[in-house]
């Protein structure tokens, strides 16, 4: 993943667009090619510089 910001509230992208979930087959079962750590990196690069993420052409989950 890019470097998202140079300082805490500076960031580097002023939005955040993720396609088809980043999916991945790992051979049991399709699940994302993001680990959780990485999925709450851009959770809080949202908190903390104030963009939006855009999630396109994902399958509904809880």
């Amino acid at each position: 993943m890019p470097t998202l910001s140079s300082f805490a509230t500076n960031g580097n992208y002023g939005g955040i667009i993720v396609t088809k979930e980043l999916a991945y087959d790992y051979s049991t079962r399709w699940r994302s090619a993001f680990k959780t750590a990485q999925w709450q990196q851009l959770y809080d690069y949202q908190t903390a510089v104030g963009v939006r993420m855009v999630r396109l052409d994902v399958y509904p989950d809880p």
